[in-house]
């Protein structure tokens, strides 16, 4: 499936969802999922969630937080156990604004054994503009490369490993590449 905005001469695609939901848009298929050229603004919890083992490629995208649901609220979320879903997530964002609008949002949050290319983003007013960690022994292989990343108001720009609170160890394993990126807080 490939959702792809028109643009032109044309008002830019947008994609909501009325109230404040779970998610406006919910990918679970292992089919690959390209959004392309679009505005997708987050009234809900998730902008963009992959559960399972998802294949999803983001381009040109404009997320925007407009409001937050119960929790904690993500712009684009990935979760997948391997050992549950039977195979590896995969994930490429690429060349797209986040903006959290100061509402306490994470921009990508992978708790995922994945696949992940996270490059040439803008990411501002965030609470933690990247959060990474893996979820089983599949582990995680990402490269977080040459974003621009302002305002990340949390406790980091980019947290990668395990969660404050873990008590035990999960046995994972991956490499999480970070090159290049660009980290202010203006």
């Amino acid at each position: 499936l490939t959702l792809d905005g028109l643009g032109g001469e044309s008002d830019p695609a947008i994609v909501t969802s009325p109230g404040t939901p779970l998610t406006t848009i919910d990918v679970a298929t292992t089919a690959p999922v390209t959004l392309r050229d679009l505005t997708i603004l987050k009234p809900g919890v998730n902008g963009v969630l992959g559960n399972g083992a998802v294949n999803v490629t983001l381009e040109r995208l404009s997320l925007v937080s407009v409001s937050t649901g119960p929790g904690t609220n993500r712009l684009v979320r990935i979760v997948n156990n391997a050992a549950q879903s039977g195979g590896r997530a995969r994930l490429v964002a690429r060349e797209s604004s986040f903006d959290g609008a100061r509402t306490g949002t994470l921009a990508v949050s992978l708790q995922a054994d994945i696949d992940a290319r996270i490059e040439r983003n803008h990411i501002r007013r965030m609470n933690i503009c990247i959060f990474v960690i893996s979820v089983g022994p599949a582990g995680i292989t990402a490269d977080i490369v040459d974003n621009d990343m302002d305002e990340c108001e949390g406790r980091t720009a980019i947290d990668v490993g395990p969660t404050p609170t873990q008590v035990t160890a999960f046995g994972t394993t991956g490499v999480v590449n970070i090159v290049g990126n660009t980290i202010r807080n203006s």
